[in-house]
């Protein structure tokens, strides 16, 4: 029985573990609430996905097209194109193609722009292009009327040669980058075909600004030997502190992006302002060119053209001769009529007959009092004259005298 009991006891210890106490059942006799949770479906809400606002305006220039071949250009066209503009250079000429392309498309369909552009290419080594080579075969076999040479983003790596590898922007690595650039530029001489050189721009990376800008004086300096044309394009991607933007005015008066990602390269917008800055110079050369072109702006003529014969004027007075001194002129006294100004009022004399006025204003002297006046401060009273002599008497006086009838 005792066993019972006890066994019965963890049993009912555990019954009573869902029992809460309260004051009505001390005991926890009454079993815990437990509320019973109720599923109901979700509720699917239609929210109305709003489009994101561009961050800049679409553009509307006209988009034209690049060649890889002068063949290629040929077969694509409707009629032959009479300029061939050959855009040599690494993956910063490619925008540059496409920027020449967009600008012509619209006002000279005669030119075809051809993209002979390697992206992991360089002037100072031989592989993976050796430019020099490939130049001279393209001016051999394609229509190149007009060259654009852009390249330098790979030139940061050593230099090798019969003597050995040299480091970036050492002594023989300056000369031999210096001997590619005049044999480049000499290839374009020899054939009598216009080349453009395009400087290197400003990048996020300030070393490789550094050497941007190192490359653009060792080519702008051998250019100027050469003839060339040199086109600065550094101020067009900086901003008033000479520092570097992503986002600029583009050529629509539009702020757009114009930098890549990588603080690098060219966007479509960018593309189109880098190949502004070489578009003026190859209009002016196309213009004299390509029959039929209008005029531009620099290519009008003058309004007159100036005659070697001299022209009649009519002769002028002669201006007579100064004085080396002129007259003395005194710093005191009058130095000219004196007299009363027109319309004063004549001034009155100082003669005067007035006693009263003498004796205050020249004399100095006090003005009589007035008997009997409030400002008279004569003592006696009877010292003062007075027309009525009963006012002047003293009072026992007028203490004695009869009384009136």
């Amino acid at each position: 029985m005792a066993a019972l009991v006890l066994a019965a006891t963890p049993l009912d210890a555990q019954e009573r573990d869902d029992r809460y106490f309260t004051l009505r059942d001390p005991f926890r006799t009454e079993r815990d609430y437990v509320p019973r949770m109720r599923w109901s479906p979700p509720v699917v809400v239609d929210v109305p996905t709003r489009q994101a606002k561009p961050l800049e305006p679409p553009s509307t220039d006209p988009q034209g097209t690049t060649f890889s071949s002068s063949k290629e250009a040929d077969e694509a066209r409707t009629t032959p194109a009479l300029e061939y503009i050959a855009v040599f250079g690494d993956s910063l000429a490619e925008p540059l193609a496409q920027g020449l392309a967009d600008s012509f498309v619209q006002d000279l369909p005669e030119v075809a722009v051809l993209n002979k552009a390697r992206a992991d290419s360089s002037l100072v080594r031989n592989d993976p292009v050796d430019w020099i080579a490939a130049a001279q075969e393209l001016l051999n076999t394609e229509k190149v009327t007009v060259g654009v040479v852009m390249v330098g983003i790979n030139e940061r790596q050593p230099a090798r040669d019969e003597t050995g590898t040299h480091e970036p922007r050492s002594e023989r690595w300056v000369q031999i980058y210096t001997r590619r650039v005049d044999e480049m530029m000499a290839l374009f001489k020899a054939k009598n075909i216009p080349l453009f050189w395009v400087g290197l721009p400003a990048t996020k990376s300030s070393r490789l600004s550094q050497d941007m800008q190192f490359y653009n004086e060792i080519i702008r300096e051998r250019a100027a030997r050469a003839g060339v044309p040199f086109v600065d394009v550094w101020d067009g991607f900086v901003d008033e502190a000479g520092q570097f933007v992503t986002s600029g005015p583009a050529l629509d008066g539009q702020t757009r992006r114009l930098r890549g990602s990588d603080g690098i390269h060219f966007t479509r917008a960018g593309g189109r302002k880098l190949a502004h800055f070489v578009e003026r110079d190859i209009r002016l050369l196309l213009n004299q060119r390509i029959p039929g072109t209008p005029p531009q702006a620099d290519d009008l003529p003058a309004p007159s053209t100036p005659s070697d014969t001299p022209v009649a004027r009519p002769q002028l007075p002669q201006p007579q001769a100064r004085p080396v001194a002129g007259p003395v002129v005194p710093l005191v006294g009058a130095t000219g009529p004196s007299g009363p100004l027109a319309g004063a009022t004549p001034a009155r004399s100082a003669q005067t007959n007035d006693p009263l006025v003498t004796q205050v204003l020249l004399r100095g002297e006090a003005a009589p009092a007035v008997s009997g006046r409030a400002d008279d401060f004569r003592w006696p009273a009877a010292a003062t004259t007075s027309k009525n002599p009963a006012a002047a008497a003293t009072p026992a006086e007028r203490g004695n005298a009869a009384p009136p009838p």
